[in-house]
């Protein structure tokens, strides 16, 4: 049991050396109006990790808040939120920023 828990600590230092040179936005089209979320996006790219989501609530609200949208049928770009704003030179209807750093 102990090796296994230093490998899932070992996978979890080397995912998030990835994600450092990895995008750090999520893009969908789904209608005509756009919303920019500026939040987490690690969950969309651990979505199959269980063991990931048993961590923070906020891992499952981003996906959660997505469904959301897209039940709106709302067009969207997900920003990291620790990483530098990326608009893409586009047009939103809605900006939203959780723990926006200055």
């Amino acid at each position: 049991m102990h090796i296994r828990k230093k490998i899932e600590q070992v996978l979890f230092y080397l995912s998030r050396f990835i994600n450092l040179f990895t995008n750090n936005h999520i893009i969908k089209k789904n209608g005509g109006k756009w919303i920019f979320i500026s939040y987490l996006t690690e969950p969309f790219k651990r979505r199959n990790e269980k063991i990931y989501f048993h961590g923070h609530q906020n891992r499952q609200e981003t996906l959660i808040f997505e469904e959301v949208i897209q039940e709106l049928e709302l067009s969207y770009v997900f920003n990291d939120y620790n990483k530098p704003l990326n608009f893409k030179n586009r047009k939103f209807s809605e900006l939203f920023f959780k723990y926006f750093r200055f």
